[in-house]
């Protein structure tokens, strides 16, 4: 179902996705390649260099897309086994390739 939202309000809203000085400072407004869905953890949102934040929630105004920038724990993606990690946490997956 969150697929299928996300879909849609990328496909029908494609002119609100230019990215927009905040309103508030503590609105952080992203572009749809910045953002990732992971069905069991919520979105995460990239920020660049490999460097992702993860939220509940994502939402809508006049502006575009935001999320709120209040007290979210940065992460990285593993290149290997794709799961997020604190950036001061090496890979926890006893199961990575790039361990081997």
């Amino acid at each position: 179902m969150k697929k299928l939202f996300i879909a849609a309000l990328l496909f029908f809203s494609p002119a609100i996705f230019a990215v927009n000085p905040a309103i508030d400072s503590d609105k952080m407004y992203l572009t749809p390649d910045e953002l990732c869905l992971n069905y069991f953890d919520g979105f995460y949102i990239h920020l660049g260099h490999n460097v992702w934040v993860k939220t509940g929630t994502i939402h809508r105004d006049a502006g575009g897309i935001y999320f709120y920038d209040d007290g979210l724990v940065k992460e990285w993606k593993c290149p290997y086994c794709f799961m997020y990690w604190r950036l001061e946490q090496a890979c926890q997956n006893p199961e990575c390739n790039g361990k081997k």
